[in-house]
């Protein structure tokens, strides 16, 4: 792989020697172990995580995580839904995706070094970012017209039987 100043500069002051990188198409990834060994370098050793949305039916976690390095803190979120990740580990996603984001605040890195975290396995087999990626197929006009009138009748079934409770009291 081809690095630039930049990415070069970023190699040498963190340590990271090119297995810990690796191409998709054109940008650096660096992998989670590395963002890892750049937080230790860096002396990140506490996060804040908290759990922002979680819904193991759906698929989706999102994490907040902060961190504080002599005195400035960075945040950022990691996200993980049908959308953006095919593996099973929706929270373990979440929270790597979150650490990596904080770890590359503090390295001003944005833009030029990626996550492998980041990227998810596209319908066509290949790696892409994830936020370019819609891994699962979109619910159809007549799944939601079927959730829609599903909502409206268990809607309809509670006003009912709100409806005969009350005449009970009364």
């Amino acid at each position: 792989m081809k690095f630039d100043k930049e990415t070069k500069v970023f190699m040498e002051t963190y340590d990271l020697d090119e297995s810990l990188f690796w191409d998709c198409h054109g940008s650096p990834i660096l992998l989670h172990r590395g963002w890892l060994k750049v937080a230790k370098k860096l002396g990140i050793v506490d996060y804040n995580l908290t759990e922002i949305e979680f819904n193991s039916q759906l698929g989706i976690c999102v994490i907040k995580c902060s961190a504080t390095l002599d005195g400035i803190t960075h945040t950022d979120y990691g996200e993980s839904s049908p959308k953006n990740n095919t593996n099973a580990y929706i929270w373990a996603m979440a929270i790597k995706r979150a650490k990596d984001r904080v770890i590359r605040e503090f390295t001003n890195v944005s833009g030029v070094v990626y996550s492998d975290a980041d990227l998810v396995k596209g319908k066509d087999g290949k790696m892409q970012m994830a936020d370019k990626v819609d891994a699962f197929e979109r619910t159809t006009d007549e799944q939601v017209a079927e959730a829609i009138a599903e909502v409206k009748n268990i809607k309809n079934k509670k006003v009912i039987k709100d409806e005969k409770s009350k005449s009970k009291k009364q």
